[in-house]
Order: C-alpha cells, then structure tokens, then sequence
C-alpha cells in the first residue's frame, strides 16, 4: 500500500558559537561532538548529518584536530557531511549587506574546497530574513532556503510561524524566488533529548519515546493545517550531541505509522521530494512570502530590539564594516605604486579581516545578546578588524600620494563613492613634512574659512617613523631636536588641526591642499574655528539671518532650541518649518538584550533643559544642549521607588552650505532598565516610511497606534537613512549609532523615534510582555553587567528637511554622504603621477563595495528603485560602461578591462 506521507528525518545540530559561554569553552565541546559526527557516518550509524548551515565548525574543529581534515573532505565529499551555505549563520538585520556577501562567498568557498553538496540556503534560528535573501541565495547556487523566526505573507496578515505549516515561495522585490520553509530546526529534539528534567547527557532516547513524540508532533495544530505529505523534521537543538540510535529509531516510526514512510534524509532531499510533488499537480501552490521575513507587527517583529541593545558593539561594527567595505575597497580601482621592498599582499591581509569581521556576526554575537565574556570578545575582534583595515589604509594612501606631483607636505582629501563631493572636513593629522601655516591651500589659494594650527613638529627618526598617525604621533614623548642644522624638511613629521571645505573632490578620486599663511594670523581653538580675519567675520555676520541665544543659523537653515530642549528648525529656501523636534524619551525597560518590555508603560520626557555652550563664526555654528532626564520607578528597580537621573547633552551643528543638521548625543548614565528614544513629530498620515537595509531601500508599513497590541511596539531596523513623508516634505533621518527605529500615527501626525541606547541588566528573560515563555518557568536566565551601558556613550546621527519625490538611488547615496564622510590623509608627493588619472563615476545605481576577486575588479551595485534603471560607469581611462537594472536588483560588474 501506497505511503499517505513521507516524513524526512534530518539529523542536525544548532551550534551557536558563542552565546551564555564564549567561543574558547564551546570549542572544546565542538570537537567532542565533531569526533562524535565522524564516528557516526563513517560507521554508518548515521547515514547523513547537517551541520547546521555553516562552514566555520570545520574550521574551528580543524584548529585542534588539523590531521583530521582528509576524513572531512572525505564525508563532505560523498554528501555525507552537508555544511553550509555561510560561514556563520548570521543576523541579518544588522550587518550591512555587504558582510551578508562576503559570509555567504567565504562559506561558499569553504564549501568548494571541500567539494561538498547542498543547495539550501539554511539560516537556523536567524532573527529574521532580509528580503534580499533569495537574490543572494541564488548567485551562490542555493534553490531553496530553509529559516526559522519571522514568516510573513503580506497578502494575509493572519499567517505568521505560530499557526503555519508548510512550504512558501520565499520571493526577493527583484523577483528572485526560492522555494523555502520557515519551519523550526529543533521541532525534533526529542530525538537526541530524551527528557528536558532527567539528566540526558549519556541516555539513549527509546523506541517507545519516539514513537509517542511522532504521534504529538503529527496531531500538532501546524502540522494538521500543512497540506502536504512530504514533510520535514529536523533532529536537532542547540549544542546537543547527536545519538547512536537514530537508525533505530526510524524502523521503530516505520513500524509503527503504516501509512507514513519516515527516513534519513538531509534538506535538500526533502525539498527534492517537496519540489517534485508541488510540480506533480496533486498539491496546492505555496503561498508567496514576499520580502522581509520579521514576521507581523502583531508579534512584535521578531527578535526587533537586539538592533539596539549594547549600541557600543554596533557602532564598532559599523566603523569595522565601513572602513572595510568602502573606504580600503575603493582602492581596488588602483595599482599602489612601489618599490620590490614595498610590496604588500593587502589582497591576503584584507581577506583576513574580513573572515574576523563576518566572524562577529553570528546572530547571538553582533546581536549582543550573549553573556559579557562573550561580547567582550565580539568588541576585541571588531576592534582587531579596524586595526587591520586602518592599516591597510594608510599605506594605500602613502602610496598612492607619494606617487603624485607635487614637492613638500600635502593634506590629501579621498572620496570613496562614485560621485563628486564638496563638504567641510576637520580633524587632525600628520604630514610627513615640515610645513607651516595658519590656513589650508588649493593651488596657491587661500580657502575662504579654512583653519589651521600647527601643534608639533617631530623628527623622523628611529621611534617616530612607527607611527604616523597624528594621535601615535602626539603621544609619542620624542621632540624635535635641532641637530647642526643637518635636517632637510622631509626629516620632519607635522601635526596639524585643520578646517575646511574641500570642493569637487572627483568620484573615487583625490584632491589635495597645502598649509599656507595668511596676512594676519587666526586663531584655532580645540572646539570651533575661528573665521579667517575680522573682514571675512563681519561679512558672513551680515549675511546671516539674526538670531538669539538660544539658536544657531546658516545659509541654509535656523535652529532654535526650546524651553522644553526640543528643536524648532526652518529650511530657509523651503520655507517649512519642523517645530518640536529631537524630543528626548525615557521608558521603563523590564526586557532584556532580546527584547524591550514596558509592562507599565512608564515614560517621561526630558526636563531642566539648557543651553550651556555656542559657537558661531562664518562656516560652522553649533549650540550644545544639556538634559536631565528621569528615569521612571518601576518595581524591577529592586523595590526602590525612585527616579534615577540620567544626563544627557547634544550638541547640534550647521555648517556653510549644507541643510543638514549634525547631532552628537553624550549620554552619561549610571542607571539601567531603561530604553532611551529621540522623537521627531511630523504632519501628515504617511502609509509607509522607507528604510535602507542589505541591497535595498525598504518600504515599511505604518500603522496607528491603537492598531498596535503588545504594548504598542513595533521597532524595526535600519542601517544609514530613514525617510518619512510629511506634508510637503519628507523628514530624513541619517544615523551612524542606532540601528533601530519606529514611527506611529497618532493625531495626524506621524512621530518617529530613533533609538538612541537600551540600558538592561539581563541577557535572558523568560516572561516578557512581548515573548511569554512561562512554562520554562518565569525569570531570568542570565545577569548582564556590561548590558546596562552604564557609563559614557556618544552618538552621532543627523537629520534634515528634504524635498518630496527624490528617486531611490539619490536617497541612498546622500545618506552615505553622511556615513562616508571625505577622507583626509597626509601625503609627500615626489612622483609624476597626476590627480586626473584617478577616479571613477556611478549614475543609476548604488556602489555597495569594489572587490578584486581571481584577479578580476568586480563593482557591486544594486537598484533600490521600484524601476528598472540602467547603471552608468565612467572611468579615467575615457572608457563608458552600461550596465541595464531591473528593479530592486544586485548586480556584480567586471569591471577590469576599462580601468586602464
């Protein structure tokens, strides 16, 4: 008789590779295990084993057993051992679209050496799906995907993980399509635990139990609703070991289910199976589930809050992933000039950096939602991958500006996106030269309000030419001594404090400027530049409009700071006015660093508002504004009912030119259960608001506040820019810090609130308002000390009035105007090299990252527009490159032979 159902048993671990332990204690049961796996196919016992969609295990087991590597390519080979497509399963919400990639291309190179088999996109217990997945599953050959958390079908809002079974045809906005399942990768357990309260460690789960745990899982509400007979049930759960058994307990299900066929299986068999009968005609269509997968705002959007908890590892990461993928790549497009001696392998080190770098992004480790030790760990390896990266940039730049013309100490400013850029840069550096001045130089001319300072010279010798970098430099207790008048200039190190504005600096390309002197010298102090003289001071003072004390105003815009420590700003050639804006807000957090939870729904807003500092002169005006904020009692405050106080100051900044206002946001704290928010209020009822996240601008829904139920949350993420339409303009919000925001409708206004930091003092809660896991047994799991970000942290973010109707790839790339600041770097020309030779334009798409792979220069772009596009590269060479787009598409773009 014909089996009514097949059920595919597929033998699996989840093996999270830092989470409540660190890395170092959960190696060594990772090769326990790993032995453990061998064992069993190699003697067949198991006949395959899925080692939980990551190729890192191989690599972290290989560390302690490296003469074990032949028996693993041995079993990988012959689709014994199926591992990944990643390198580590990630969060996907987080890092940037780029580091999605690149642990997707490490694993799949991983994967390749090891000549394994597999086609299935596997992310196990990733807090979410981005919308792009499909897209990027598909260029590394995967047809299906199989993840956990977060089901969404927009069409019918009432599906979600919790009451659906089966599959769903898992559809990128660009229409890439894989058929997935969203189906939990421990619902069988029970097949290596054989009881959560006896102590299973060394006990084999019985015939009998398996089959009694078949008979629940079948009559299980989801499994009674899935319309199909092949079905899939993976034997796993996290950091369990898998038993000797298994076989056994497969003919013991045959036996006892006479019209279900159970076997040994991997996921690409089941969906082989899964595929061939949705092709037959006998079963229904799978319903399409379209873009993100975070699951319906009912439920809280999966997993939501990690993007903000311990905001100190996600700034690092951003630095880590920006200097990586943008500033260091850009200079893919350029041979560095050098002698035989000089040659470095960046190509080999930056590899290197980047495997550290995906390897702080598995989900429980980038998500901060581990114990202290753990992210302790995560914070040093991001910190090693900066180290890296700054590294290799400075000798990349070293290079290529001794390469130029030019004699003397030069200040080199680098533009790392594909279009040109004016924009006022300020900092300090060194110059490899003896320079002097009061001004910066272009070509012999003075530029109007340009700042300099020299602050030291010091000599090139033995211990000051390990350094370069200004604060290496500056720390460095080596003076400059005059040694019988025998030093040439070049003998010197400079370090400066400079301003100004660099004009036109080319797509990808390089401008540079000089110290120079003007008639009467200028002042430069440490926190505002002075203007250039008394003349240039009283001019600007006369065109710009009058204000108070309590405000700030440029060519551009007039900011007034409120009683309350809100913010009025008027776009003086918009002529529209955003009143009450930068609210600051405090509320109760009772979560932890999965999730925010406000039983009581405790809020306040800050009070006792003052300015307490202003700078204005002819470029740049700044106004800082000091807060105290109370943090509001709530019985998981210890029983102690008061208001801790929390101090906060912003300083808000206009410069010349730019309609942009800077924020920079010092939060000193010494309090914790709280979430603090900055709050913009905006006219109009916006259906959506739009927010970038891996390869794509993304449309997010907006609903009213009554709509919402747990308690009116419904934060998403974001990585640069959140847009929000208003009546007669659109709100952007650009941020470097916080990766997590939210907007509402309430009153005809839409309030949007950016997260600014979660202050917690658990890693793990078992009842929250929003994840009700009671029958664990209410409490907490684990303590966290580091997670209350108790205290100093700043935050840099910004926000502007923009007009309505701006295409997709413009939004994206003014953002990353704001993330990608000009570069500034000191060089010593003495080559023949001209500026005109570099540099490379983009128009109808947006550079994710330049990458040199086998030899080839690959430029990665993508279209976040509802509309196909066609991609536009210019290049030095003279050469032109068209490349069409369809909507919402990423495309990789050899780009090789039009360099040169």
């Amino acid at each position: 008789m014909a089996k009514k159902m097949t059920v595919h048993m597929v033998p699996s671990t989840h093996w999270d590779r830092e989470w409540y332990l660190p890395f170092r204690r959960y190696q060594i049961r990772l090769v326990r295990v790993m032995d453990k796996i061998i064992h069993l196919l190699e003697t067949g016992k198991d006949p395959y084993f899925v080692l939980d969609g990551q190729t890192i295990m191989i690599e972290d087991y290989l560390e302690v057993k490296p003469w074990m590597k032949e028996r693993l390519h041995k079993l990988i080979k012959a689709g014994k051992l199926i591992v990944g497509p990643w390198y580590v399963v990630p969060d996907m919400f987080i890092p940037c679209g780029e580091s999605l990639w690149s642990n997707l291309q490490i694993g799949a190179d991983i994967k390749a050496e090891y000549e394994g088999v597999g086609k299935v996109g596997y992310s196990p217990d990733s807090f979410g799906s981005t919308g792009q997945a499909p897209q990027m599953y598909a260029h590394f050959g995967n047809e299906y995907s199989m993840y956990t958390h977060g089901l969404r079908v927009p069409e019918d809002e009432s599906i979600s993980e919790h009451n659906f079974a089966g599959p769903v045809r898992f559809t990128a906005p660009d229409g890439t399509e894989v058929l997935a399942e969203s189906s939990s990768y421990n619902i069988g357990a029970v097949y290596v635990v054989p009881t959560v309260w006896g102590n299973f460690t060394e006990k084999e789960v019985s015939p009998q139990q398996a089959v009694e745990s078949m008979k629940q899982i079948l009559a299980s509400p989801k499994e009674m609703k899935n319309p199909y007979r092949t079905r899939l049930v993976v034997c796993g759960i996290d950091h369990i070991e898998p038993r000797e058994n298994f076989l056994e307990l497969i003919a013991a299900l045959n036996e006892a289910f006479e019209d279900v066929e159970f076997k040994a299986s991997t996921l690409d068999m089941y969906f082989e199976d899964l595929n061939a009968e949705i092709e037959s005609g006998d079963a229904a269509e799978p319903p399409v589930a379209f873009g993100e997968q975070r699951g319906s705002y009912k439920e809280h959007f999966c997993r939501s809050n990690t993007a903000s908890a311990r905001v100190d590892i996600k700034m690092k990461n951003r630095r880590a992933e920006n200097t990586l993928y943008s500033y260091v790549s850009g200079l893919n497009l350029y041979e560095k000039p050098c002698k035989p001696f000089d040659f470095l392998d960046r190509d080999a080190i930056l590899h290197m950096a980047e495997k550290e770098l995906v390897k702080a992004h598995p989900h429980d480790s980038i998500c901060s939602c581990s114990v202290d030790e753990v992210n302790q760990d995560v914070k040093n390896r991001l910190t090693e991958v900066t180290q890296i990266t700054d590294e290799i940039l400075k000798d990349d730049l070293l290079k290529i500006g001794a390469s130029l013309e030019g004699q003397g100490g030069m200040i080199m400013v680098y533009n790392c996106l594909p279009f040109a850029r004016s924009m006022m840069v300020e900092g300090k550096l060194a110059v490899p030269y003896k320079v002097n001045g009061n001004c910066i130089c272009e070509n012999g001319r003075v530029l109007e309000d340009s700042v300099a300072e020299v602050l030291f010279h010091k000599r090139q010798d033995i211990e000051t030419m390990k350094y370069v970098y200004f604060e290496e430099l500056e720390q460095d207790g080596t003076r400059f001594a005059e040694v019988d008048g025998k030093l040439e200039d070049s003998d010197y190190y400079t370090g400066v404090r400079y301003r100004f504005t660099a004009e036109d600096v080319p797509a990808m390309g390089f401008k540079c400027y000089t110290l120079g002197w003007r008639d009467q010298d200028c002042a430069c102090d440490a926190d505002a530049a002075a203007p250039a003289d008394k003349a240039a001071a009283e001019q600007n003072a006369k065109a710009a409009p009058a204000v108070s004390e309590n405000a700030i105003a440029n060519d551009k815009l007039r900011l007034t700071v409120n009683a309350d420590g809100s913010v009025d700003v008027f776009d003086l050639q918009k002529q529209v006015l955003l009143s009450g804006a930068h609210v600051l807000e405090c509320s109760v957090d009772e979560g932890d660093e999965y999730t925010y939870s406000n039983r009581q729904k405790l809020f306040c807003c800050a009070k006792n508002a003052a300015v307490v500092k202003k700078n204005v002169d002819g470029a740049v005006s700044s106004i800082r504004v000091a807060y105290e904020i109370a943090k509001p009692a709530a019985a998981a405050d210890s029983g102690v009912d008061r208001n801790g106080i929390i101090l906060v100051e912003s300083e808000f900044r206009l410069e010349k030119g730019s309609d942009i206002v800077k924020v920079k946001t010092e939060i000193t704290n010494s309090e914790a259960d709280f979430r603090l928010r900055v709050l913009f209020r905006t006219p109009g009822n916006p259906a959506n608001v739009y927010a970038d996240t891996a390869f794509d601008l993304t449309s997010r829904q907006v609903y009213q506040r009554e709509q919402l139920g747990l308690g009116g949350i419904v934060t998403i993420s974001c990585r640069n820019l959140v847009n929000v339409p208003a009546d007669g303009y659109e709100l952007a919000l650009y941020t470097k810090s916080s990766q997590e925001f939210e907007t509402v409708k309430e009153d005809g206004y839409a309030v949007t609130a950016l997260t600014l930091m979660r202050s917690v003092r658990r890693v793990y809660v078992t009842n929250t308002l929003t994840r009700d896991e009671t029958a664990l047994g209410v409490g907490t799991r684990w303590f966290t000390k580091d997670g209350t970000m108790q205290g100093t942290t700043e935050l840099e973010y910004a926000f502007r009035i923009m007009e309505e109707g701006k295409d997709a790839v413009s939004r994206c790339n003014e953002a990353l105007c704001y993330q990608l600041p000009l570069f500034c770097h000191g060089i010593a020309p003495e080559g023949s090299s001209s500026l005109k030779d570099f540099g490379m334009t983009l128009t109808g798409a947006v550079l994710s990252r330049i990458e040199k792979r086998n030899d080839r220069v690959i430029a990665r772009i993508f279209n976040p527009a509802q509309e196909d596009s066609i991609a536009v590269f210019g290049f030095a060479s003279g050469k032109v490159l068209e490349v069409k787009m369809g909507k919402k598409k990423i495309e990789n773009v050899d780009i090789t032979g039009y360099l040169s």
